[in-house]
């Protein structure tokens, strides 16, 4: 998403970051993903003291949307920790079930049938990314985009769930089909310009790390215009450092968290551009959604922002 920015491609919806509320909270990186089917077959979500919280919050209790119950269980983690509950299965039925979820969970020291599951929301996707038509093409001649990095806008604001897996085969097809018939004669290699040496930067893991936790703390599943302001005055400070950092040679992880920095500015302003909550996207100063005003994309072209409306 940053190298197609630096490019000048347009890119749209970067507000949107969808939330997974079930992920197995131990500490782990990358931590693993408990899914939604948990749930479906009654698995029940627990504040600290042992209490289903998810009755009263949403009809559909602990199958609500995915950014309704992530909001639910920040909410009750300011008070103490969050566990999933599906001990009234049978130990067999989950292993055959959730092979995969039970053996992680058996790893990490938990038995389904027996123990509370802590679970925390995490970044899961991004709905929004480089602006592309029903083939994958950008708005840079040429260049197509695909799967997650893409904006089709079949996702609109709060992405369905497997939707992500339909997208990548139907669009894949679309822009094979389109590049086909294209005339690919004249395309040439670009030239190696120079080799350079590669170091290692320390300070970049912790940079890392910093960037992450403004980012949830600042610009997360809660937000407000106060904390996407004080997200978007510590990024600044952020790429001051990294002026510095890039003196010190080229580091891969230096490139990436450059990277991240932008794609964390590029959520920061669209964030604080949309003045209403809709989907993925909760602001506490708008918290209702207006159709009226914002059924609208929030388009970056290069340094420019425009607004578009929604063609449904």
């Amino acid at each position: 998403l940053a190298m197609a920015f630096w490019a000048g491609v347009d890119l749209c919806d970067m507000e949107f970051v969808q939330f997974h509320p079930t992920i197995l909270n131990t500490g782990k990186s990358p931590a693993f993903l408990i899914s939604e089917t948990v749930r479906g077959e009654g698995g029940i979500l627990r504040n600290s003291d042992g209490e289903p919280f998810m009755e009263g919050i949403h009809p559909m209790r602990d199958l609500a949307p995915r950014d309704v119950v992530s909001r639910a269980i920040v909410e009750q983690q300011r008070r103490g920790p969050v566990f999933l509950d599906i001990r009234h299965k049978e130990g067999e039925f989950l292993r055959r079930r959730f092979p995969a979820i039970y053996g992680e969970c058996l790893e990490s020291g938990f038995r389904m049938e027996e123990d509370l599951l802590p679970v925390s929301p995490a970044a899961h996707y991004m709905c929004g990314g480089i602006k592309t038509n029903l083939h994958g093409e950008t708005s840079l001649p040429g260049l197509f985009a695909l799967g997650e990095c893409a904006c089709t806008g079949v996702h609109g604001a709060n992405r369905m769930a497997s939707n992500s897996l339909l997208e990548c085969v139907v669009f894949s097809e679309m822009a094979y089909e389109r590049v086909k018939g294209m005339d690919l004669s004249d395309v040439g290699e670009a030239p190696l310009v120079r080799e350079v040496e590669l170091v290692e930067i320390p300070a970049v893991a912790v940079r890392r790390s910093h960037l992450q936790d403004l980012m949830w703390d600042y610009a997360g599943i809660n937000r407000s215009v106060f904390s996407l302001n004080q997200a978007l005055s510590e990024i600044n400070v952020l790429e001051e450092v990294m002026e510095e950092l890039w003196m010190m040679g080229l580091d891969p992880a230096l490139v990436e968290l450059s990277n991240m920095v932008t794609v964390a500015r590029l959520i920061t302003q669209a964030a604080l551009t949309r003045k209403e909550s809709r989907g993925t996207h909760h602001v506490s100063d708008y918290p209702e959604t207006d159709d009226e005003n914002w059924r609208k994309h929030i388009i970056f072209s290069g340094s420019r922002i425009r607004l578009e409306d929604h063609a449904g």
